[in-house]
């Protein structure tokens, strides 16, 4: 019972998890091993998860504390040529894929340059799309919290990204921009 209550879970949240991991960390390899991990964890806790959250809020406590676990037991490289997960939309024209790619490389090293909270309120509302109270519930923090880490760390993309090309329009960066790619 246990084996098909987790697999349903693993089947239901993998995507998502593995998402913002490898948005939070930066490394395919690294992504996989600690999404690995997260699911691993949660199938050894699930006998006495009590249900006090949702499941998905659960997933996101243990990520986010792998997460943490990561930074604080090494310091990732810096990211090099290697894509997110293949995070990127599929795309007959090749000239559009390379521009998705540099431009999904670009938000990547940006995303590294904020702190942890910021990181990950943008991932959870502007990737994920959950909405404020989701998100605050992920991150066991209040509702304003989530508003104040996300403004601070949008205003800080646009500050990285508006120097480069890909991103500007019109001097500007479109707020699209840190929307899912």
């Amino acid at each position: 019972m246990q084996q098909e209550q987790f697999q349903h879970i693993y089947s239901a949240h993998f995507r998502d998890i593995y998402s913002y991991i490898a948005y939070s960390v930066g490394s395919q390899s690294d992504a996989e091993d600690l999404t690995q991990d997260v699911f691993l964890k949660a199938y050894r806790a699930l006998g006495s998860f009590r249900g006090d959250s949702e499941v998905r809020t659960w997933l996101y406590a243990i990520a986010r504390n792998t997460v943490r676990t990561y930074y604080a037991r090494k310091k990732p490289a810096p990211a090099g040529e290697e894509d997110l997960l293949g995070l990127e939309s599929p795309t007959d024209h090749p000239e559009q894929a390379v521009t998705d790619r540099e431009r999904l490389s670009l938000l990547q090293k940006a995303l590294l340059q904020l702190n942890e909270a910021q990181r990950s309120v943008v991932i959870l509302r502007n990737i994920h799309g959950y909405s404020t109270r989701e998100t605050a519930q992920i991150l066991d923090c209040s509702e304003t919290s989530v508003k104040v880490q996300l403004f601070r760390a949008l205003r800080k993309l646009r500050k990285i990204l508006e120097a480069d090309p890909l991103f500007a329009v019109d001097g500007a960066v479109a707020s699209e921009e840190v929307r899912p790619l």
